[in-house]
Order: C-alpha cells, then sequence, then structure tokens
C-alpha cells in the first residue's frame, strides 16, 4: 500500500512537470536524431553516448508535436525505471544481503519514497536513474551463485549503464576478481568502457565535440558547460588554483575512494565511489545529488538522513519554487553530502576487509582437505 501511494504521488509530480532547460536539450537531441543528424554535430547540449538519444527521440516519435505530452512520457518512464530500481534494490537486500524481508522491503521502500529520487525523476526531467537501475543489477548478478551467464550478465549490465550515463565510470574496479570472491578477471571488466568508447564510432567527425561536452563535461578541464562549480571550488574557494588543480582533487579522492572501497561488500563500495565522485566533481548539476540514493536506502544511516533532506530542501526550492522557512543553498546540501560521505570512508576505514577470491579459495581448501593420517 506504501509503494501506491508513493506511486500515484510521483505520477502527480510529474503530471505538473512542465519540463525545463534539459527537456529542451532532449527536444533537439530528438529531432537531431529523427532527421538522421549527428547530434553532436547539431548541438553542444548533448553530454552522454548516442544510447539516450535514441530513446528520447522514440518518445517525441509517439508524442509528436505535443511537448507537454514528451515530457510527461519522459517523467512516466522514470517513474517505472525507479520502480524497477526499486524492485531490484529489495532482491538484493533479501537474497544476496540475506536481510530479513521485513528490512528488504523497507529499504526498497526508502528508495522509491526518497524525496531526492522523486525530485530528480519527476520534477527535474533526469535520468541518471537508469544508470543506476542497471548498476544495481550489476549487483545482483555479481553477488549472486556461480552459473552459466552470470559473468555475462554482470557485464551486460555494466555495460548498459556505462552506456546510458557514465556516471558509472569509476565502478568497475570494483568488480576484479583480485579485491573480492566471484569478481571478474581485468579483461573481462574492460569490455564496457571498450563497448562505451566504440558507441561513439559512428560520430567520429565529431570527435572534439564529444571529448569537450561529454568525457570532460563535469571535469572544467575545457571550461564550464553551463554547469554550476562544485562543491570544492564554491566551499573551499581556492582563488589560486587552477582548473587542473580541482581536477587533480578529484582523481585523488576518488581513487583513494576505490582503493579503500575494496574492504566493503560490492554494495557499499558502490555507494562510497558515486559519493567520492558526488563531493568531488569539479562541476556540479542538481541531479548529481541522486546518485548515492538507491544503495544508500540499503544502509541507511544518520548521514543519509541528513544528505537526502538537505538536498530535498534545495532542489524543491529550486525545481518547485516551494519558499521554505529555512532555504538550503548548493553548499549547503554538498556539506550534507560530505558528511556522509566522510561517515562512510570513516566506517570503511574500520572495516576489516573483504577477502579476495584467491584467499578465500585457499581458506576453502584449506578446510576441506582431508585430515593427515596420523604417523604410525
Amino acid at each position: 500500500m506504501i509503494f501506491l501511494l508513493v506511486l500515484v504521488l510521483r505520477i502527480a509530480v510529474a503530471a505538473q512537470f512542465r519540463g525545463n532547460f534539459d527537456s529542451g536539450s532532449f527536444l533537439i537531441v530528438a529531432n537531431a536524431v529523427l532527421a538522421g543528424q549527428d547530434v553532436y554535430a547539431v548541438t553542444d547540449r548533448y553530454n552522454y553516448s548516442p544510447v539516450w538519444s535514441y530513446v528520447v527521440a522514440g518518445l517525441w516519435s509517439a508524442s509528436a508535436p505535443n511537448v507537454g505530452l514528451f515530457v510527461l512520457l519522459a517523467g512516466l518512464f522514470e517513474v517505472i525505471v525507479d520502480a524497477v530500481t526499486a524492485w531490484l534494490l529489495l532482491r538484493v537486500a533479501r537474497d544476496r544481503m540475506r536481510l530479513p524481508p521485513e528490512e528488504a522491503r523497507r529499504a526498497a521502500l526508502l528508495f522509491f519514497a526518497n524525496p531526492v529520487s522523486v525530485l530528480i525523476s519527476c520534477a527535474h526531467g533526469q535520468f541518471d536513474g537508469l544508470s543506476v537501475l542497471f548498476l544495481v543489477a550489476a549487483l545482483l548478478a555479481a553477488m549472486g551463485p556461480e552459473r552459466a551467464g552470470r559473468r555475462a550478465g554482470v557485464v551486460g549490465f555494466l555495460s548498459l549503464s556505462l552506456l546510458v550515463k557514465h556516471i558509472t565510470a569509476f565502478h568497475m574496479p570494483l568488480f576484479w576478481k583480485r579485491w573480492r570472491s566471484g569478481g571478474l578477471p581485468a579483461p573481462l571488466l574492460a569490455i564496457p568502457y571498450v563497448v562505451f568508447a566504440l558507441s561513439f564510432v559512428p560520430f567520429a567527425s565529431s570527435s572534439g565535440s564529444i571529448a569537450g561536452n561529454v568525457l570532460l563535461y563535469a571535469t572544467w578541464l575545457a571550461g564550464p558547460r553551463r554547469q554550476r562549480p562544485g562543491g570544492p571550488q564554491v566551499v573551499l574557494r581556492f582563488a589560486a588554483a587552477p582548473t587542473i588543480g580541482y581536477f587533480l582533487l578529484f582523481l585523488a579522492v576518488v581513487a583513494a575512494a576505490i582503493w579503500i572501497s575494496r574492504r566493503l561488500e560490492l554494495p557499499r563500495a558502490c555507494l562510497l565511489v558515486f559519493l567520492a565522485l558526488l563531493v568531488s566533481l569539479p562541476g556540479h548539476a542538481n541531479q548529481y545529488f541522486v546518485w548515492p540514493m538507491a544503495l544508500g536506502s540499503l544502509y541507511a544511516s544518520p548521514g543519509y538522513a541528513v544528505c537526502s533532506s538537505a538536498a530535498a530542501f534545495f532542489l524543491s526550492g529550486e525545481s518547485l519554487d516551494l519558499a521554505w522557512p529555512v532555504g538550503v543553498t548548493i553548499p549547503g546540501a554538498w556539506v550534507a553530502a560530505l558528511v556522509w560521505f566522510l561517515a562512510e570512508l570513516a566506517r570503511a576505514l574500520r572495516s576489516p576487509g573483504v577477502r579476495a577470491s584467491s584467499e578465500v579459495e585457499a581458506l576453502r581448501a584449506a578446510v576441506e582437505a582431508p585430515a593427515p593420517s596420523p604417523a604410525p
């Protein structure tokens, strides 16, 4: 019943959304695809692999010339995506993490009712949730028992996640066999990157635009691309620091999070990397706040509550123009995310660690080996 109530709320919010700058960008892209044009040559307002352009082209084909219907269909599509993600989270929590059924249901509902998730999908028109969905599907497959096709499933879902939106580009090492039992060898983990690169081959003539508007979008190395400065630039305000300095800080924070994450179970490792990205990227867009919310629902904590609340107040004030008694600005929401990240980082550093698969196999062999015969 709670799920149905939240579903009705989500549909109501999506029905009230009239579009924004990003909706206009999606329309430009959809028209370019339907006209057989190169989206990267037509506009600099497209920052992803070609896959999403075909999705919005399909939505526009079904709704043209009604722009309002196009915006509604996109919102309803994201509602469906989040509902499937909630179901996958239920499966991960119940079948892989072995949580009691009531706790697993609570985690799934916590994500589906999360105000940040609702606002980004239904009142901001963004599709980051689709990339997160495929990451959660990869987690479900990776944490399952060994069977034919399991590795292909993990690689396939990771590739889809990267193709939809490359917010999971730094998550591939977390699935490495040397770091955890049941992981994948490095050659298989390279496949999502290869697939992502190959998706741009038909658009090779626009390589300059792809580099600046896709690969370097949030780094600011090619200058701002209409997004806001990230938290480090806003809060730290190192006046003398060049752009490359913030980029190097970002790489250091994410690399440290990836390295430390090898201590954690896979869903929590992915959560930590998402938080590292959120707090350290040189550029910022509002939808970034939704990245850790799905996996954070599996590990509900004070940090999760603080970040969700602060980001929800900020997003609702900006997207819905709601006047709250106390306003939350971007720096305030970023500090809340930083608090959550530091709490997860401290927990990871206290973790005894997850043994690599080779160590697990060696221990299992030692346990299962027959006892030596007593000496005569």
